[in-house]
C-alpha cells in the first residue's frame, strides 16, 4: 500500500487512505470468520449482506476516497472529523476483541493439553 500511494503522489490524504485499507480488509476477514454462511445456499444472511454491503463496504470505501479528492491532511482530517472518524471506531474494536478472543481461546487450549 505504502508504494502504491507513492505511485499515485506524495499527498497526505492519499497515505491517510491507502494505510486504512489493509485494516480494513482484515477486519472485512474477521467479520466473515464470524458470520456463518448457510450450508444450503452457501450464503451469509440477506440481513448481513446488506447491513455490510450499505455500511462498511459501501460508505467505508466512501469515507477512503475522500483522501483521494481532498488530498491534503487538513482537508481529510476536517472531513474524517465531522464523521467521528466511524470506520476506525467501527473497525478497530471488531479487530481488538478478535486479537484478545484468538489469545483466550489459544491459552484455554494450551492449559487443557
Amino acid at each position: 500500500m505504502f508504494v502504491s500511494a507513492l505511485w499515485h503522489g506524495t499527498y497526505a490524504g492519499y497515505f491517510m487512505s491507502f494505510l486504512i485499507v489493509p485494516m480494513c480488509a482484515s477486519v472485512e476477514d474477521i467479520i466473515f470468520k464470524y458470520v456463518p454462511m448457510d450450508p444450503v445456499t452457501k450464503q451469509r444472511p440477506v440481513w448481513f449482506r446488506y447491513l455490510y454491503t450499505f455500511t462498511l463496504r459501501c460508505r467505508g470505501f466512501d469515507m477512503l476516497a475522500t483522501g483521494f479528492l481532498l488530498k491534503n491532511f487538513q482537508d481529510t482530517h476536517r472531513f474524517w472529523s465531522s464523521l467521528y472518524y466511524w470506520l476506525l471506531v467501527v473497525t478497530l474494536p471488531i479487530y481488538a476483541f478478535d486479537k484478545i478472543y484468538t489469545l483466550k481461546k489459544k491459552v484455554k487450549t494450551e492449559k487443557e493439553l
